[in-house]
């Protein structure tokens, strides 16, 4: 029997070209959740409230439905407008991540089955590299390549120069498979799902990300109570993810 081919170590290039890829068509995507605005109810918010004498029903579920609105304090209402870095950066590991943590750890309902499943680690990695790319942007960072950099060091434990890297423009442009046109829903998943396709060509570097700790790790081995750890370890893995993006951000740069 012939011996089995060496596999081939996943290079810095590699992991730059897959993350730098993957900014493309996440940022598109947070471009969209950050700018859509169903029946103008952000730009509503930010608007002088209409006469306090229309006291008429309609008038009172219109402000009832625009004040629902800004409560959500999603980006482009009066609310987020009024809200610090701090605060914009809890929005979206709180609000933002917690929903996503939900698709994350449904395989856990599988138990230990799931263990032999990748796609739970492709799934919470993308999910957390999203979520750190919104953190990113909450604080200034737009850069692909700087926002590449840092997904690398806080998700692969790579320190990388996507830029020198990737000097050659052959990783510039997306593949056209990976298209971000987001016109509807459905494209927004199959964006999404597509960070998630990319991410294969580095699986081994996924475990590197921030994991559930014990006991949920544990837990998660077990049917149908796995998915409610998984819950919990994967929220508690976002936030340390999210703050350890947020105190990268902060840090004093060395020239």
């Amino acid at each position: 029997m012939a011996p089995a081919t060496p596999k081939q170590p996943i290079t810095d290039r590699d992991v730059a070209r897959v993350l730098y890829t993957a900014t493309g068509i996440v940022n598109p995507v947070l471009d969209v959740l950050e700018n859509v605005d169903l029946l103008g109810l952000k730009r509503a918010t930010r608007e002088v409230a209409a006469s306090s004498d229309d006291d008429s029903l309609l008038a009172t579920v219109a402000h009832a439905i625009v004040w629902a609105t800004d409560q959500t304090g999603a980006p482009g209402t009066a609310r987020w407008e009024k809200w610090t870095v701090d605060q914009r950066t809890a929005w979206w590991v709180d609000r933002v991540g917690a929903l996503g943590t939900v698709v994350v750890a449904y395989p856990g309902v599988f138990g230990v089955l799931a263990d032999r499943l990748p796609i739970q680690d492709l799934v919470g990695f993308a999910h957390q590299a999203i979520i750190i790319c919104a953190v990113q942007r909450v604080h200034g960072v737009r850069d692909r390549h700087d926002q590449t950099d840092q997904l690398a060091a806080l998700l692969c434990d790579r320190v990388v120069d996507s830029r020198r890297l990737l000097a050659d423009g052959a990783d510039d442009r997306l593949p056209a498979r990976h298209g971000v046109r987001i016109s509807s829903p459905l494209d927004l998943v199959k964006s999404v799902w597509a960070v998630v396709g990319l991410l294969r060509s580095i699986t081994d570097v996924l475990s590197h990300r921030p994991q559930p700790k014990q006991p949920w790790r544990l837990l998660s081995k077990l049917p149908v109570v796995g998915a409610v750890a998984d819950y919990v370890g994967e929220r508690a893995a976002l936030s340390r993810a999210a703050d350890a993006a947020t105190a990268s951000l902060r840090a004093p740069v060395h020239v």
